[in-house]
């Protein structure tokens, strides 16, 4: 017979309650992907941004994003500004949330 696949299992995780109730009353409760997920989809995401961009674009663009994410030392139009003009504004629209997605993950991981 043909073989049967598992089924998807999402896994629960229990955390602590808030002290403040929330809208839902759905606290104590948190669905989460396995662990492995969240770095295989920033490797996806990583790679597409490379090949739409080219590497030393995107490392360019990212080192900066990394940078002014990092210090909040500059205001979006600026940033914008900036990035319009290291990869153009088609670019930004299309992949700059995507690159800032990157940069929150790596802030979060250190």
């Amino acid at each position: 017979g043909a073989a049967r696949a598992e089924p998807f299992t999402v896994m629960e995780t229990q955390v602590e309650s808030s002290p403040v109730p929330t809208p839902t009353g759905w606290n104590d409760r948190v669905v989460a992907a396995a662990p492995a997920t969240a770095p295989v989809r920033a490797n996806r995401l990583r790679d597409e941004c490379i090949q739409a961009l080219g590497l030393e674009a995107f490392n360019e663009a990212f080192q900066y994003l990394l940078r002014v994410r990092d210090s909040s030392s500059e205001s979006e139009k600026e940033v914008k500004k900036h990035l319009n003009s290291l990869i153009g504004a088609d670019r930004v629209k299309k992949y700059g949330l995507t690159m800032d997605q990157l940069v929150y993950e790596q802030l979060m991981s250190k």
